[in-house]
């Protein structure tokens, strides 16, 4: 007689919280303790910039307005796998978002005040498959192209979401190379670019 013995892990997705009293007060260390699939819960206030190299949801408990990824130079968040981000506002001294590789959600969010120094002040996409749902861009800024977003090799559909006061040398709202867009019930205004290449 032969005996199978089958090891299966059903280990179900963890939800962690960051807060002030929380056991993780930083959102990064939150990030780094998860393990793929999980979702994290963030409380309001203010947090630093975060790198997401596995799968995961991001929540903003209070919702924009009230939970914020901030830097004061250089990029706010940056996504190296398929990542859900809801309920934030973002704002970047060197850059927004930057995505690559990954698929990207973007939800009931806010991206304002990012100046990037090349492409995409707000948001930057390469080889990536994003899409932004209920989400406002201000004041961004781009060097080069695309002052809001900038997507190269990629899939990018918009929906319900505002693009206002962008600048940028080329694209002051949105600019794309080699990228699938979509753009549904979405405005734009007051976007401008300047000069000549």
């Amino acid at each position: 007689m032969h005996l199978l013995v089958l090891h299966l892990s059903n280990a179900a997705a963890a939800t962690l919280t960051v807060g002030p009293t929380q056991l993780w007060t930083d959102v990064q260390a939150a990030i780094d303790a998860a393990a793929a699939g999980d979702t994290i819960e963030v409380e309001p206030g203010s947090y630093e910039p975060i790198v997401v190299d596995r799968p995961l949801t991001l929540v903003g408990l209070g919702g924009r307005g009230a939970t914020t990824l901030q830097a004061t130079s250089g990029l706010a968040v940056t996504v190296l796998a398929d990542t859900t981000l809801s309920g934030f506002t973002v704002h970047g001294g060197g850059g927004g978002i930057w995505v690559e590789g990954a698929d990207f959600v973007l939800e009931h969010a806010e991206v304002s005040d990012c100046t990037g120094s090349a492409n995409g002040g707000g948001l930057y996409a390469e080889g990536a498959s994003v899409t932004i749902d209920d989400v406002a861009f201000r004041l961004n800024t781009a060097a080069e192209n695309g002052g809001h977003l900038y997507a190269i090799g990629s899939t990018v559909t918009i929906s319900g979401s505002t693009f206002d006061a962008g600048s940028a040398h080329a694209g002051g709202g949105i600019a794309v190379a080699s990228t699938e867009l979509a753009v549904i019930d979405s405005t734009f205004t007051g976007n401008e670019t300047w000069g000549s290449w």
